[in-house]
């Protein structure tokens, strides 16, 4: 959970996030420190990230970079179409995968 700056703090919730994943029987999987060709998703996603957003971008302060990346992780999951997942949102594609997820996900962080 991302807040502004003038927000409550991030709670965390890594054990709740790891059980919610077992009892859905999503398997975790966790690369190695130092090998970026393990987890490619990631690192297309920060290859987009620079490219549509750090190298266009002069940022005045910190609290700009941070709201200006927060905006595009929330354009890149709720409205740029993914053309890997049938050019659909990641969103999208979460809720159709599994529907009641992020009612859980919300009870979790309360």
């Amino acid at each position: 959970m991302i807040t502004g700056a003038s927000g409550p703090p991030p709670r965390f919730i890594a054990h709740k996030v790891r059980n919610f994943l077992k009892n859905s029987k999503v398997r975790q999987e966790f690369t190695h420190v130092a090998t970026p060709e393990e987890n490619s998703y990631i690192e297309a996603f920060h290859s987009i990230l620079v490219r549509e957003v750090i190298e266009r971008n002069e940022f005045v302060s910190y609290f700009e970079a941070k709201d200006t990346i927060q905006r595009f992780i929330k354009h890149y999951n709720e409205r740029r179409l993914h053309r890997s997942i049938g050019f659909t949102t990641p969103q999208q594609k979460w809720e159709e995968a599994m529907p009641n997820a992020l009612t859980m996900l919300e009870q979790m962080s309360n």
